[in-house]
């Protein structure tokens, strides 16, 4: 006689008995649990002697051992020994099984996912893990320990970013699956890449020191900054995106050369995750490189064919000073009787200033910070401007953009300083009346505030 080896929840409804006998005979069967309970059936066994029983249903017998008998009774009255043949039957599933899941996989850690619990000791737990939209899922198989502890790894490289859950179920050796478990948790394995909002166009003088950047990541994300220039030199930063998102640094970019330069970030989000890098690209501004006061007529004092050279680190847009300048080739020049140079007294500090007016219709030739004062409290301001055949100021840029020079004329007014100690000059691109300031050949204008020290030299 042959009987299942367990009798589960799967089958006890109807269990399958089959064997053989004596053709034609009539196969009884009886299923008892040792507690009073008991469950029969008959058979007709076919010509060849071979009958079953294929729905006997145990589910009124106890669980535990379960003992099969079977006799054979042929057309004679006849019947035969018995057989007997005993069965496990257990039909009590697992319970629940516990399940511990990580809150976030990351990508350092989605290509082994670690996932543990208890069930049943001996238990069968599988376990599943779907993505949000339940499209995709991994599956994977372990056996609780003799104490019911376990643990299982799992590759989520499949499964999409974002919430995921877990389910685990455990069978036990009689093959009776228990209740799922189940589990939330998030996947996030890339870090939004940042964003600059705020990157400014361009970068003079004045901001150089401290150029100010805004941007957004994933709050709480570590954002590294990078700029460099077009000679490679480079400065870093590390900036926090706060709560929501948003983070903001400035970067001191005073050892930078002028022109192109280009800013990344790349976010670390609080998982460990790193971002894509962005990119920005901003322009960097002319700088004076040096304001020389040359003397030319007598020392001490101001007076005709005295010169004021600035120089630029580089080429500087002739148009941007002086509107007529329209010639694509220099060098460039402004020398008539209109152009007028104003030497102005500075009553609060030895730093008289000098001006001009070119005659341009557009003049924004800024200011010369002379460093000593060469008017007198008596004598008013100085103006240098030429006259009928008397000789004019002038002011000039150079072929290639970066030398300014500005050289006076006749004295017309004013009554100047003599003896004067060599001052220490500045330049700046502003200046009273004038409406812009000038700017390099991409068009990024100057800082409005003084240049570094000049040269010591008197006029």
């Amino acid at each position: 006689m042959d009987a299942p080896p367990v009798v589960n929840l799967a089958n006890v409804a109807a269990a399958s008995v089959s064997g053989t006998a004596g053709a034609a005979n009539t196969v009884s069967v009886t299923a008892s649990d040792g507690a009073g309970h008991a469950v029969s059936g008959t058979a007709t066994a076919s010509s060849t002697g071979a009958w079953a029983l294929p729905t006997l249903n145990l589910a009124g017998l106890n669980d535990g051992t379960v003992t099969l008998t079977a006799t054979a009774t042929d057309a004679a009255g006849t019947t035969s020994p018995t057989t007997t043949v005993t069965v496990a039957k257990d039909t009590v599933p697992p319970a629940v099984p516990t399940l511990t899941v990580p809150a976030t996989v990351t990508g350092a850690t989605v290509t082994s996912v670690t996932v543990s619990g208890s069930a049943e000791a001996g238990a069968t737990v599988t376990l599943r893990v779907a993505d949000g939209d339940a499209v995709h899922t991994v599956t994977a198989t372990t056996a609780a320990d003799a104490a019911g502890n376990w643990s299982t790894t799992a590759n989520l490289t499949s499964l999409s970013d974002g919430q995921l859950t877990y389910t685990a179920t455990a069978t036990d050796p009689a093959v009776n699956t228990g209740a799922p478990a189940t589990q939330t948790g998030t996947k996030k394995t890339t870090a939004t890449a940042p964003q600059f909002t705020g990157l400014p166009s361009s970068i003079t003088g004045d901001t150089i020191g401290a150029v100010p950047l805004t941007g957004t990541a994933d709050p709480g994300a570590t954002v590294a900054l990078t700029a460099i220039d077009s000679a490679n030199h480079s400065v870093s930063a590390t900036v926090a995106a706060n709560g929501s998102g948003n983070w903001s640094e400035t970067m001191n970019l005073s050892t930078f050369d002028s022109g192109s330069v280009t800013f990344s970030a790349q976010a670390t989000d609080a998982d460990g995750n790193v971002s894509t890098v962005t990119t920005g690209t901003s322009r960097i501004g002319p700088r004076v490189v040096s304001v020389t006061l040359v003397n030319g007529g007598t020392a001490g004092t101001t007076d005709t064919n005295d010169k004021v050279v600035v120089v630029f680190n580089e080429a500087m847009s002739p148009g941007s000073f002086c509107s007529t300048w329209t010639s694509p080739a220099g060098p460039w020049t402004q020398r008539s009787n209109s152009v007028s140079v104003l030497i102005s007294r500075n009553t609060s500090a030895p730093n008289d200033t000098l001006t001009l007016s070119s005659g341009c219709t557009t003049n924004n030739f800024g200011t010369v910070n002379l460093g000593a004062r060469y008017t007198t409290s008596t004598g008013g301001n100085l103006t240098f401007k030429g006259t009928g055949t008397r000789p004019p100021s002038s002011v000039s840029l150079s072929a290639d953009g970066k030398t300014l020079t500005i050289t006076l004329g006749v004295l017309k007014s004013g009554t100047p300083a003599a003896g004067v100690s060599a001052g220490i000059p500045t330049y700046q691109g502003t200046a009273n009346g004038q409406t812009g300031i000038a700017t390099d050949t991409n068009g990024v204008p100057l800082g409005t505030k003084p240049s570094g020290p000049g040269t010591a030299s008197g006029l």
